[in-house]
């Protein structure tokens, strides 16, 4: 390739054939060449080219500010459209901001607002709560006062008589002492001490003999014996009783106190004391068999079982589990051969007579309530958020029920043909057919301290902390309803034609259906 010369001006290389640069407009060919070569020419050469040279350098130098000044006003028509954006989307955040500011203000005001509302109205309810305590307490103190007077003079006719009374020391012990409980009666469930069947539907508990002619009730500090068909309740003097068991015949009582490892077996006719067992640790739940042969004894984390007839402990379990097993941790198969316990998520079911273990069956929560059918054939295991039914047989799972709870009460009813079952919680009462599992019916009623299915099965018997309830499984409707006293616990004769109702002032016992007020102690 043959090198072309450069204009020597703005140095661009032109062909021979090109006259003038077309860049720079500079006279390539036919200028100089033609004239002499002197000095004078040379001069003016050099003169003409410079000044070209300027020339060219000026219009790039113009070209150049053209294009700056060109692209300095599209920047700024850029600029000005973003800073028009910026300013619309600044104003649009200002204005959501000022908004949002406004409305937690306003949320701001209506929350103090509402607390003010809560603690005039929280100020107002504990003024009403010790105002409550204080005239309750006053009562209690005074029935008190007149309980002692009356146990005085109980105890100087008694004197005058003849009758020898022991440890005159604690004489008030020996009658129900409620104003003792006050204080139990009004604190929360929660606080009431841990793993005592005595107190899991209130201080005060009742039961029936089998046959229907004794009744006993108990609470911490003392055990009463009543006869309905001869209204004399004869008082047993124990103190610190954390459970009681009334043998299915009603002729004897076993009875642990807390903080003691052993149990107490009462003849009841007499009060005389029969047996004294020791058991592991303290006792925490107790239940005779349906025959009233054997005695189970719940101790800590072992069940013990005393032969009644033999007078000897027949096997004494231990599970291995580090934790208490509880109050309601046991129960015996109507039949007798068999019992249940519960054991962390776990609920064993074993043979009676050798203590063989028949199977095991699995709770993802921790048991609340065991309870057997009637009839023997079903298992019902409650936990805080299944009721399951488990088949005797084989140990196989029949249905899992849901069931809502927020507390600890539970109890747990079957009607008589085993057909039937109902669990009350805190939170409501829910009625199944065990056959399919179905749910007939969830009630509304809250912290129930009793339920049962009358004889037939045809209804419902509830109690909670102010009224009695009869309600019809089949009309599924309130039958009778009546107001009562506070009743702490409650307890269905075996005929199923009466209810027994402990309350802090007295026990009842009134007919099923009018409610009629049949006897009452003191």
């Amino acid at each position: 390739m043959t090198n072309n010369p450069a204009c020597p001006v703005c140095a661009r290389p032109y062909s021979p054939n090109e006259a003038n640069c077309p860049a720079c407009g500079w006279q390539l060919q036919g200028g100089y060449e033609l004239i002499p070569d002197t000095a004078d020419v040379q001069l003016r050469y050099e003169r003409d080219l410079a000044q070209a040279r300027l020339a060219y350098r000026e219009r790039q130098f113009q070209q150049a500010q053209a294009q700056l000044a060109a692209q300095a006003a599209r920047d700024q028509v850029r600029i000005d459209a973003l800073e028009a954006t910026l300013s619309r989307e600044r104003e649009e955040t200002q204005a959501q901001l000022a908004t949002v500011v406004a409305e937690l203000r306003r949320e701001r005001e209506e929350a103090q607002s509402q607390m003010v509302a809560l603690a005039t109205e929280l100020r107002h309810e504990q003024a009403q709560s010790r105002s409550q305590v204080a005239t309750f307490l006053d009562e209690l103190r005074r029935e008190r006062e007149h309980d002692r007077e009356l146990l005085t003079n109980a105890i100087t006719k008694a004197t005058r008589t003849g009758d020898q009374v022991s440890n005159p020391s604690s004489l008030f012990d020996i009658y129900i002492p409620y104003a003792i409980d006050a204080l139990w009666f009004i604190t929360e469930k929660s606080q009431a001490p841990k793993n005592k069947s005595i107190i899991y539907n209130g201080d005060l508990t009742a039961i029936w003999s089998h046959d229907g002619t004794r009744l006993l009730v108990a609470n911490r500090f003392g055990v009463i014996v009543c006869d309905p068909p001869a209204p004399i309740p004869r008082s047993m003097g124990f103190s610190n009783i954390s459970c009681v068991a009334l043998a299915p015949d009603g002729q004897s009582c076993a009875v642990a106190s807390s903080g003691v490892a052993s149990v107490r077996l009462w003849r009841i006719a007499d009060c005389t004391l029969l047996h004294t067992l020791t058991t592991k640790a303290e006792v925490s739940h107790l239940a005779f068999a349906p025959d009233g042969q054997h005695l189970a004894i719940v101790a800590q984390n072992s069940v013990e079982l005393w032969h009644v007839a033999q007078d000897r402990f027949l096997q004494i379990w231990t599970t291995n589990s580090t934790s208490d097993l509880g109050s309601n941790a046991f129960a015996f198969s109507p039949d007798g051969l068999h019992y249940a316990v519960t054991i962390a998520q776990e609920v064993e079911v074993r043979r009676v007579a050798d203590g063989t273990l028949l199977y095991t069956l699995n709770s993802s929560l921790d048991p609340m309530a065991i309870a057997f059918a009637p009839d023997g054939r079903v298992i019902t295991v409650v936990d805080r958020r299944h009721v399951m039914l488990w088949h005797i047989a084989d140990g196989t799972l029949l249905h899992e029920l849901d069931i809502k709870f927020s507390g600890s009460l539970v109890n747990i009813a079957f009607a008589p043909d085993g057909q039937l079952l109902s669990v009350a919680t805190d939170y409501h009462v829910c009625l199944w057919r065990i056959a399919d599992g179905m749910q007939l019916a969830t009630l509304g009623y809250r912290a129930l301290n009793f339920i049962a299915f009358t004889l037939n099965g045809q209804c419902l018997i509830m109690a909670n902390s102010d009224e009695l309830i009869l309600w019809s499984v089949n009309e599924k409707c309130v039958l009778s309803r009546r107001r009562v006293e506070k009743p702490f616990n409650s307890a269905l004769a075996p005929d199923e034609k009466h209810l027994a109702i402990v309350s802090p002032r007295r026990v009842e016992v009134r007919r099923i259906g009018d409610w009629q007020l049949l006897h009452t102690w003191p």
